[in-house]
C-alpha cells in the first residue's frame, strides 16, 4: 500500500501583490471549508510553515471527520429494479413524473426540491 500523500488537505498560497505567502490546511463538510493560514513570515521560512500546516491537516480531520464517500452517480439499479441509495432515476407520482432518488432508510425524495415524494407509484428507466 503506498504512503499517504503528505500534501493531502495543504495548499500553498502566495499573493505577492498583498505580501501574503504560506501554506493552509483545510478540509470541507458539508459544504463548507475549514481551515487555518501559516504564514511564511510567522513561521521562519516556506519549510516551517509547511511542516506546521502538515501538522495542522490530522486535528482537522479529528475535528471534523474524515472524508465520506458519496454514491457513484453512475451506478446502475440493482437487477430487481431497486436503486441503490443516493441514484438518481425518474419516478412516477400520482399527477406528475420527477427525477427522484432514495435515502438511506428507502424513502424517496426529489432531488430539485429535496422534500420526501411519500406517493412514488412507480421507477421510470
Amino acid at each position: 500500500m503506498a504512503a499517504p500523500n503528505p500534501m493531502t488537505g495543504i495548499r500553498r498560497i502566495d499573493r505577492p501583490q498583498k505580501g501574503i505567502h504560506g501554506f493552509e490546511a483545510r478540509v470541507k463538510r458539508g459544504g463548507k471549508y475549514h481551515s487555518k493560514f501559516f504564514s511564511d513570515k510567522t513561521h521562519g521560512g516556506r519549510e516551517p510553515a509547511l511542516t506546521a500546516a502538515q501538522d495542522y491537516y490530522p486535528l482537522l480531520l479529528e475535528k471534523f471527520g474524515p472524508p465520506g464517500s458519496r454514491p457513484l452517480p453512475n451506478q446502475l439499479p440493482l437487477r430487481d429494479g431497486t436503486p441503490f441509495p443516493g441514484v438518481l432515476v425518474w419516478v412516477q407520482c400520482p399527477d406528475h413524473r420527477c427525477l427522484a432518488y432514495l435515502n438511506e432508510k428507502g424513502h424517496w425524495f426529489s432531488f430539485y426540491t429535496h422534500q420526501p415524494l411519500p406517493n412514488v407509484i412507480r421507477t421510470l428507466y
